[in-house]
């Protein structure tokens, strides 16, 4: 056998490397052929180290696969570490708890929303307070249910307030503040205080007119109750009142005040600059009087000045005061108060009348007499009676009339 008919081995030809050793087995092969009668043997070898070589590489396939897999194993690991909630005692994951966010703050009602509070301009509040400003150093809260009118200019603001209550709390470093009611005006120039203005009438075209109340609380600094030499400091409360005496003594006077069910006892606070002129000024005062005066409550109600608006007309007792008779049928009737219509149309038809006042037991009251006399009437009695003007027109004497 040549070196060709090897080299055309079948094995060779199908790109199978041949060694040395190769060699010497092919030569065998070749003689157990020939013994064999020309019978080819299955070329085993050949088939062995095809899979043999395909074993290698899925081994290395399988080392690869291993590999990654390893690596992306350690990655997963390193990414839990990193991300993933740690676990508290227990085995409970511990999730992080949001951070809980602050309730959020009522917001006060605010100015309309037309534009800032313009000068001369008015706000009247509902069922709720509202809260305003002022030349950027005042700052106000209006009640429920008030009516406010922006008077003032520029570092000089001013409100005049018709009803309702009024909290201010000023910056003193810029501007002055005043209130301004139809009893009296609160001035300040820096502070922190409520004002509230009560009754139902701003009728001041008379000195027997309803006059409205106003009481002033002092939180911080001081106010001035202008005009009535009244000044009130932190911790205090005052303010101006209307109506009438009902009693007094020397360094006292007891006020009925309008549209209140009883009347308080107001003294002169021994030892103030002011004490000497309100004591001149009590022994000048008579009861059934309508007076205007300041107040302040310091360990009791004190007077700070007062002011007589009507002065009591003597009665019966030493009359001299001017009456008028007046005949009229009687239209309605109450406990403490009669309407008459007056037969003389052209001197005022219609009026209300209650009874005249009279020191009994040592207060002020109603004449029991006249009392007495309203109880006896009715609706349609024809009556001639005599009235007197204190604070409102009173009757001193009546009597049925058969004209």
């Amino acid at each position: 056998m040549t070196d060709s008919a090897i080299n055309e081995d079948p094995d060779s030809a199908a790109g199978v490397d041949v060694t040395g050793s190769d060699i010497e087995d092919r030569l065998i092969d070749t003689l157990l052929r020939e013994t064999l009668a020309g019978g080819t043997p299955p070329n085993l070898a050949a088939r062995i180290l095809r899979r043999a070589l395909s074993d290698e590489r899925r081994r290395k396939f399988r080392r690869v696969a291993l590999q990654c897999a390893a690596a992306m194993l350690m990655v997963a690991g390193i990414l839990w570490v990193l991300w993933v909630p740690s676990k508290a005692p227990g085995g409970i994951v511990e999730t992080p708890t949001p951070p809980v966010p602050a309730p959020p703050k009522e917001n006060p009602p605010l100015v309309p929303p037309n534009t800032a509070w313009a000068r001369g301009a008015g706000i009247q509040t509902k069922d709720e307070p509202q809260v305003l400003e002022l030349g950027g150093y005042c700052k106000l809260e209006a009640g429920p249910n008030s009516s406010l009118v922006n008077e003032g200019k520029d570092k000089a603001e001013q409100v005049y307030i018709e009803r309702g209550k009024l909290k201010c709390e000023i910056n003193r470093k810029v501007g002055t503040f005043a209130v301004r009611t139809d009893s009296g005006t609160v001035s300040v120039t820096g502070t922190k205080f409520s004002v509230n203005v009560m009754g139902d009438s701003n009728n001041l075209s008379g000195n027997l007119s309803r006059r409205k109340r106003l009481s002033v609380a002092v939180q911080e600094g001081a106010v001035e109750l202008k005009g009535w030499a009244t000044t009130l400091r932190a911790g205090d409360e005052g303010g101006i009142v209307v109506g009438s005496v009902t009693d007094k003594t020397e360094n006292s006077i007891e006020l009925k005040e309008d549209d209140s069910d009883a009347p308080r006892r107001f003294a002169v606070l021994a030892g103030t600059p002011a004490a000497a002129e309100l004591l001149d000024a009590l022994r000048g005062t008579t009861v059934g009087s309508r007076v205007q005066c300041s107040w302040i409550r310091r360990n009791g109600l004190h007077l700070g000045r007062i002011q007589t608006l009507w002065r009591q007309p003597k009665t019966a007792a030493g009359v001299d005061a001017k009456s008028e008779t007046v005949q009229g049928v009687v239209e309605e009737t109450g406990s403490e108060w009669i309407v008459i219509q007056d037969i003389h149309e052209e001197r005022g038809g219609r009026e209300r009348y209650t009874p005249g006042l009279v020191k009994t037991g040592g207060r002020m009251g109603f004449d029991p007499e006249v009392l007495e006399a309203f109880r006896a009437l009715k609706v349609g009695d024809r009556v001639k009676f005599e009235w007197i003007r204190d604070e409102r027109k009173r009757i001193v004497k009546i009597e049925k009339s058969g004209e």
